[in-house]
């Protein structure tokens, strides 16, 4: 019986590194060059088929000079909308 390597799904948005670097021009190249990781694995992070763990998003965010709040998923604008209108009080409490 063979063992067959399990697949991994395509990872949601969790990581935008596709859209920090289209925002800065930049190309994969360039990171992996700036930042010392290897140009495939970006090219997986960009995909969504990987998702880094907390020590390489510090390092792109260094590499490039980043907010580290650039690579954080943003919340949906309904949630935050909702969230917004919990936090109103209503007229007449105070």
């Amino acid at each position: 019986m063979s063992k067959k390597r399990a697949r991994s799904k395509k990872s949601p948005v969790l990581f935008p590194l596709r859209q920090v670097l289209e925002r800065l021009g930049m190309s994969q190249y360039k990171l992996s060059q700036m930042s010392g990781i290897a140009e495939s694995y970006i090219s997986r992070l960009a995909q969504g088929k990987s998702v880094p763990v907390w020590t390489t998003v510090m390092r792109i965010a260094t590499s490039i000079e980043a907010d580290l709040g650039d690579f954080m998923p943003r919340p949906p604008v309904a949630r935050a909308k909702r969230a917004a209108r919990s936090k109103e009080v209503p007229s007449g409490q105070s």
